[in-house]
């Protein structure tokens, strides 16, 4: 029998792109691959190893090209496939099965990536050509990489192997699936392991820019407890009120400084501009670089095109708004008078009038200018401060401490020029406020489906949504473990989520 396809990839786990040091550093296309027999030697080849990890976030094949977007806001009531036909319809309708490919590549990616961060842990921890300092950075950038991969795993498809170590061999490559409760424990012990040993963002010098730092672990960490403690989130033996206290003191150790310096951008538009990527609120972001050529050869971001009407040259559509999420802000909200667009003017002056409002957040619009919407230079956030501010109310409220939540979700409704949260709410009220204000402030981040799963209203929201043709059951909370995995590995347990 033929290993399984996640194996495969963990044993080749030997090969690390490498990349030439230089500034904007994860904007840059690897161009060789090593093994750890003839690597580790020294410190740029050790930075070279780390930085193969971060290549495998936002390569053309990579877990946020374009496909985790996909899986994390199609699935949702947020937006719709346009076309009426295509692969990407069974996605939004709910109609997949275990052998879809985005599925396959999202847990293939992700996979891949961990595999290249367990080399880079085992590997440079030991290099004695290495100082000891680097080390212990480039361990922590590894662990919370590892982390993040795992994190997405866990909430995509619940217990998954958890797979810490190099394969050298393709002896024992049949592993079973372990409790989401180990994994969440594993991912807490790296994201500590990173919080503790990651430079803060001030001490990260401009060339290195881009880099995981310590504000970045400290909010990975704070999304981890927060979802552990949702209520949709099943399979968590720890106590809850305990991990509601840890993300709010995540929370407020970002917001207190004590991690580098982050601050709300006053301009919500401006936390997007392809012009001011490291601005004081992104925390952590997959780096992209437009004018390089997407695909292997470069560094572009394709999910930019995603958002962009079918009637404009190299427009996808594939991820349209439904009227319900554009008419649910309020009239008067900044977030969605920036947010959305409806009409695009080409650089021979002939102008393109939208049937309805899409999203504009991720759109490149010089590269689309230049018929190139899919080679976008604009990052993809995964953690920013504005997410931590709602986290932190989110928190709060949970532990009974709702007056003292009030702040927070008011300095992100100031900024949208909304007016404040009512006082003297019941928690209860304050709980679905938060929510709606998730909504409003991360619409299109990828953070939609993971919010509705944890808040135990994904199935709620999407038949809400009225669309005759979704077959969205209870069991979609967790997507399909890939056929091919089910088919090759024979380790005890590893069945397959139940409903598919």
């Amino acid at each position: 029998m033929k290993p399984n396809r996640l194996l495969c990839l963990v044993c080749s786990l030997g090969l690390l792109l490498s990349t030439t040091a230089c500034h904007d550093f994860l904007e840059k296309v690897p161009q060789s691959a090593l093994t750890p027999d003839n690597f580790y030697n020294n410190n740029a080849e050790a930075t070279a190893a780390i930085n193969g990890v971060y290549y495998r976030l936002s390569n053309y094949t990579g877990t946020y090209a374009f496909r985790y977007q996909l899986l994390s806001e199609l699935t949702t009531d947020d937006f719709v496939w346009a076309r009426a036909a295509g692969t990407l319809v069974i996605i939004n309708t709910y109609t997949f099965d275990s052998s879809l490919r985005e599925i396959a590549s999202v847990w293939e990616e992700t996979y891949q990536m961990i595999a290249y961060a367990n080399s880079v842990i085992k590997n440079v921890p030991q290099a004695a050509g290495v100082t000891e300092s680097l080390r212990k950075r480039i361990e922590a950038e590894a662990r919370f990489l590892r982390a993040t991969g795992y994190f997405n795993l866990v909430r995509f498809f619940g217990d998954v192997p958890l797979i810490t170590q190099p394969y050298e061999t393709l002896d024992n490559l049949q592993v079973p699936r372990d409790p989401v409760q180990k994994v969440y424990d594993q991912i807490i012990e790296d994201g500590l392991f990173a919080e503790q040993n990651l430079p803060k963002k001030t001490e990260i010098v401009t060339a290195e820019r881009g880099r995981a730092a310590q504000g970045a672990a400290k909010a990975m960490l704070a999304k981890v407890y927060l979802t552990m403690a949702s209520p949709g989130t099943k399979g968590i033996t720890a106590d809850k009120k305990m991990l509601y206290q840890k993300a709010a003191d995540k929370c407020k150790q970002i917001l207190d400084g004590t991690s580098g310096s982050y601050s709300l951008m006053a301009d919500y538009g401006s936390i997007f501009a392809k012009t001011n990527e490291y601005n004081n609120e992104v925390l952590f972001d997959v780096q992209y670089k437009s004018g390089l050529g997407q695909g292997a050869t470069g560094a572009g971001a394709i999910f930019g095109g995603l958002f962009v009407p079918l009637s404009v040259p190299t427009g996808q559509a594939n991820m349209t708004p439904r009227a319900g999420l554009y008419d649910s802000f309020p009239p008067n909200d900044k977030r969605r008078a920036w947010g959305f667009w409806t009409e695009f003017t080409d650089p021979a002056g002939k102008k393109y009038t939208f049937d309805q409002p899409y999203v504009y957040k991720y759109v490149d619009i010089e590269q689309l200018r230049l018929n190139n919407g899919a080679d976008g230079g604009i990052n993809f956030i995964l953690y920013r401060l504005g997410d931590v501010y709602l986290m932190y109310a989110e928190a709060l409220n949970e532990l009974g401490r709702t007056a003292e939540a009030y702040s927070s979700i008011n300095a992100i409704r100031h900024r949208a020029g909304i007016g404040d949260v009512s006082a003297g709410l019941s928690q209860a009220d304050f709980r679905n406020v938060v929510w709606q204000e998730r909504r409003w402030e991360l619409f299109a981040e990828g953070t939609r489906r993971f919010d509705l799963v944890r808040e135990n209203r994904l199935v709620e929201a999407v038949r809400a949504v009225g669309d005759a043709n979704n077959k969205i059951q209870d069991f979609h909370v967790l997507l399909p473990i890939p056929q091919r995995e089910i088919n090759t590995n024979k380790a005890p347990g590893f069945g397959q989520n139940p409903g598919y």
